[in-house]
Formats: structure tokens, C-alpha cells, sequence
């Protein structure tokens, strides 16, 4: 299996006021700080999300996209989802079938391309998707 088949798992999008949270995990093979996560940028139906209207639920805290360069000390493990809360456009309804496409630019700190140059990629993956209904927190922990 490819990193990118991993990186959106079928059961990760759910309807939500006014736009839509997506599950991701890791499309990498260890484990990375968030501080290596340099963007990430979901699209559903075609439509690309405002960058400004999404931000990170990670373990019960939330944080927007430009604050995971401050955090090195805190790891995404392998398995582990992150929902991607996008606010507003383009709204998913429950039960609405999508096509669901999500870019990760990741920093890798272990492996460098010159003097002080982290290895830099992009992992996407796109699948059709139904939609679910929304998720108390306990359960996207999971």
C-alpha cells in the first residue's frame, strides 16, 4: 500500500455547519513532529478549501494550519487520525457522496538534500467519499 492510499481512510468525511471535517493520517512511513507538516490543502467536488477556514483537531486541541511550525516537540504518529475542520464552502451534507482530494507538503527532518535542506514532499490522494454524520471528540481521537 502507498502513503497516499493511507492518507484520507473511507469512512473520514462528515457533514458539518457549513462545510466538512476530513480524517487524515500520516502518508508517511514513521512517525513526524507537526512542526514537519508545511501545508495542507483539501478540495471536495473540485472546490479547494479557504486555507483561513480550516484548522487542525489534534487530540482535543485545535490549532490553524501556520501554528504547526512551533509545534516540533509533538509527534503525528503513523496510525493516528487528525480531522481537518474546514468552516466554511463547500458544505457536505450527510449522506452526500464527494469527491474528496487532500494535498500534505511535508518536511522531512532525518533526511537531507543539502546543507541545513530537509527532504521536501508532497503526498496527495482523491477518492469518492459518503458522507457521515458528525462525531462527538471522543470518538475522532480514535
Amino acid at each position: 500500500m502507498s502513503f497516499e492510499h493511507g492518507l484520507v481512510p473511507e469512512d473520514s468525511l462528515r457533514a458539518a455547519p457549513g462545510g466538512y471535517t476530513l480524517d487524515l493520517r500520516l502518508p508517511w512511513m514513521r512517525s513526524l513532529p507537526f512542526s514537519s507538516v508545511t501545508g495542507i490543502r483539501p478540495t471536495v467536488n473540485g472546490i479547494p478549501a479557504d486555507p483561513g477556514a480550516v484548522t487542525l483537531r489534534i487530540r482535543g486541541d485545535e490549532a490553524e494550519l501556520d501554528e504547526l511550525n512551533a509545534w516540533w516537540d509533538r509527534s503525528w504518529f503513523i496510525q493516528e487520525r487528525i480531522s481537518l475542520v474546514v468552516r466554511s464552502g463547500p458544505a457536505v451534507m450527510e449522506g452526500e457522496d464527494a469527491d474528496v482530494a487532500v494535498a500534505v507538503d511535508l518536511s522531512i527532518p532525518y533526511i537531507l538534500t543539502g546543507p541545513g535542506r530537509p527532504l521536501a514532499i508532497t503526498q496527495s490522494s482523491g477518492r469518492r467519499l459518503v458522507a457521515g454524520g458528525a462525531r462527538p471528540l471522543a470518538q475522532v481521537a480514535s
